[in-house]
């Protein structure tokens, strides 16, 4: 939106021009996210995300009914806020599934399972998680092989088998004792840790309930998944680069409480209903990264003239002020200039 130029400008005329701020004749023109071109050649503009969001529901809300897997129906909230915090999903499930050339409906297989068992956050935080982690899963072992040592040399062959059952409950499992925290894709403060008690074995079965031709082989603490799905083969290592790509999706799945939904009645994944949604998107969209990707008239219509369809923020005296304070906090570069140039409030009081 070109918020920190704006803000520059702001503060020239907090400094020099407080008179007109204070008379209510400095406006922001808020430039549009989204426009869709409809009948006519007229142009719809949406300046937030959350309006775009809207719009796209209401065209899906006149073709499917949506509905929890329990048959009630979403309200209009519950149906927008889904939308709204899901608006990337697909995009990034498109990207995983086409850079490491894995089946969209496998890949959200095994990220549906993955993120019982993937911890996300920052750096000391995901340290602290692993490490006690490992302390708690070596205490376990010790208690396994202990009991193990105390078995009496008669025991039934039922105990028997219960004891050896205990000991190698792990042997399915890949050895992560190794494993560090490791960064992830997400940004330079975000790492993730993967769960001693993740189970490849269990892994397997869930993806073998959908996929009668897949299977997934593990080879020294590797796991890979191969074989055919729709038509298409599938050769996937699930390793630390895998999990760094697909940490965005893994949050967005954690942040879910139903990964599933019904839509007419047919359950379906977020995926396909997240595709469901972007179909209803037109044909005509273009999304704007600011006000000079528009040609004059487009600007004309979105900013400028009073009959468009502009939106525009008037400000006050102490709106002016809490938007230069609100920039130099931010950790940018801009930000960086803004603090160099030293602008207090007593600059512009």
């Amino acid at each position: 939106m070109g918020a920190h130029i704006a803000t520059l400008l702001l503060r020239f005329f907090l400094v020099y021009m407080p008179e007109l701020i204070s008379a209510g004749k400095v406006y922001r023109a808020v430039p549009p996210l989204f426009g869709i071109k409809g009948k006519g050649g007229a142009t719809k503009y949406f300046t937030t995300k959350l309006d775009f969001t809207k719009y796209v529901q209401n065209l899906f809300a006149h073709t499917y009914t949506l509905a929890d897997t329990n048959g009630r129906k979403l309200t209009n909230s519950e149906t927008t806020s889904l939308f709204f915090k899901n608006m990337e999903y697909k995009d990034q499930m498109d990207f995983v599934s086409t850079t490491f050339a894995i089946d969209p409906d496998v890949l959200e297989t095994v990220l549906y399972y993955l993120a019982d068992y993937i911890e996300v956050g920052n750096p000391a935080a995901v340290a602290d998680m692993a490490t006690k982690a490992k302390v708690a899963e070596a205490a376990k072992k010790k208690a396994k092989t202990t009991v193990k040592k105390a078995a009496p040399k008669k025991a039934t062959e039922t105990k028997k088998k219960e004891i050896e059952k205990s000991s190698s409950s792990d042997d399915d499992s890949i050895n992560f004792d190794d494993i560090e925290v490791t960064e992830g894709s997400l940004s330079e403060t975000v790492s993730y840790y993967i769960k001693p008690t993740f189970n490849s074995k269990s892994l397997r079965a869930e993806l073998k309930k959908s996929y009668r031709f897949i299977d997934m082989v593990e080879s020294g603490g590797v796991i890979r998944i191969e074989g055919l799905v729709n038509s298409r083969y599938q050769y996937v290592f699930i390793n630390d680069k895998f999990i760094a790509a697909c940490l965005p999706l893994i949050l967005m799945i954690k942040n879910n409480a139903n990964l599933y939904y019904l839509v007419d009645g047919e359950k379906v994944s977020m995926y396909t209903l997240m595709c469901k949604f972007d179909a209803m998107i037109p044909s005509g969209l273009t999304r704007y990264k600011g006000l000079g990707e528009q040609n004059p008239t487009q600007l004309g219509v979105s900013a400028l003239r009073p009959d468009g369809d502009r939106t525009l923020i008037r400000y006050t005296m102490d709106s002016a002020k809490e938007e230069v304070e609100t920039l130099r906090r931010i950790d940018s570069s801009m930000g960086s200039l803004l603090r160099d140039v030293k602008i207090t409030k007593a600059d512009i009081e």
